[in-house]
């Protein structure tokens, strides 16, 4: 298996997938093997499995959320937002300490990761 990382594609400024053999602590995303659904404010994508959500976020638009100047580590609280998994009541947590669960919704979000991950249905 190797670790799948975010890249950019120089020519179109594109966000492309590249396979690495990095280690985790030298790529962008943990090591594995599906991509699970995701909603987000509506929209249906999908993210890494065994990753933060801020991971996932960073996947799908990395630069934005790469130069965002979020701290990763809870202290900031940019990075907050309103979760449910299915019938589960909504709960608020930070997004670079919650591990993603397949079928997870993202109800709500500060307004930097709404700027972050603005035109997500778009092919940016």
């Amino acid at each position: 298996m190797c670790f799948e990382v975010a890249t950019i594609d120089g020519e179109k400024g594109k966000r492309g997938t590249g396979c690495s053999d990095v280690g985790e602590e030298e790529g962008v995303l943990y090591e594995y093997e599906k991509l699970v659904p995701l909603r987000i404010g509506g929209i249906d994508v999908r993210v890494p499995e065994n990753n933060s959500l801020l991971r996932c976020f960073q996947y799908l638009k990395l630069y934005p959320i790469s130069m965002g100047g979020f701290c990763w580590n809870a202290d900031c609280r940019t990075c907050e937002v309103l979760i449910q998994v299915g019938t589960e009541p909504a709960r608020r947590v930070l997004s670079c300490q919650t591990t993603v669960i397949p079928g997870m919704a993202v109800l709500e979000m500060t307004e930097k990761l709404k700027f972050c991950l603005r035109n997500l249905d778009s092919e940016d």
